[in-house]
């Protein structure tokens, strides 16, 4: 018997909603229950600044 790895698919861009980063106001695309989207930190230095 032959199994196959199940294949995830890539989410397409549309899953992604647009932020704005809360510490230097730039625009970011993150999954809304991402941790980025719950912090609104575009990048862990923005996160810890």
């Amino acid at each position: 018997m032959i199994f196959s790895a199940a294949r995830e698919q890539p989410s397409a861009m549309s899953d992604f909603d647009t932020f704005e980063c809360s510490s230097c106001g730039e625009s970011f695309k993150a999954y809304p229950d991402a941790n980025a989207a719950q912090t609104e930190a575009c990048s862990p230095a923005c996160e810890t600044a």
